[in-house]
């Protein structure tokens, strides 16, 4: 197998994800549906391979089956991220409730978030792919999804002001939902 130069903004070849290089290349395609989750990775020079299927539409533990394969096999993974929770009171959690939007493509993604029971942490319900996520809290307007481990941050047009927006992810792959 042989990667191609950079296509768009990564690497791709015959439908599938193509990274590393050299003895660490490795190619892989996952997918999710209602019902399900997948994703297959291998690295060819290695002689290694691992497929994951899950009932269900949340794949958070599956960062943790790769990693823990990964290290098993010495295929390399991202390292593990330490993050310790924070405590808030209800009302602390509380302006962060309400509908956020945002554009992606012919469709509008709304996000409802609420406390959860105990107000402890938020639950974010996502209209359109029918699933709730719980976010807890790390830090001042920063969240992390208790599903894979996903940055979510609430944006504020001034210290202490209110929340106008929320953040998911970092870099170019960042994805920002107004509030309504």
């Amino acid at each position: 197998m042989q990667q191609q130069p950079p296509y768009g903004t990564g690497y791709w070849g015959l439908g599938v994800a193509v990274g590393g290089d050299g003895d660490t290349i490795s190619f892989s395609h996952g997918g999710r549906d209602e019902g399900f989750v997948a994703n297959m990775i291998m690295w060819p020079q290695k002689g290694r391979g691992l497929v994951i299927m899950m009932n269900g539409v949340q794949g958070g533990i599956m960062q943790e089956i790769q990693r823990a394969f990964a290290e098993e096999y010495g295929v390399g993974a991202l390292p593990r991220v330490e993050r310790t929770l924070v405590a808030m009171t209800d009302a602390e959690l509380g302006q962060y409730r309400g509908r956020y939007s945002a554009v992606a493509g012919r469709d509008t993604v709304r996000l409802d978030i609420s406390t959860t029971p105990g107000g402890k942490t938020l639950t974010m319900y996502q209209s359109n792919a029918k699933r709730t996520l719980v976010l807890a809290p790390v830090g001042p307007d920063s969240f992390v999804g208790m599903d894979g481990g996903g940055a979510w941050t609430f944006n504020r047009a001034e210290t202490g002001g209110a929340v106008q927006s929320l953040a998911n992810g970092t870099g170019q792959n960042r994805r920002v939902f107004t509030r309504e």
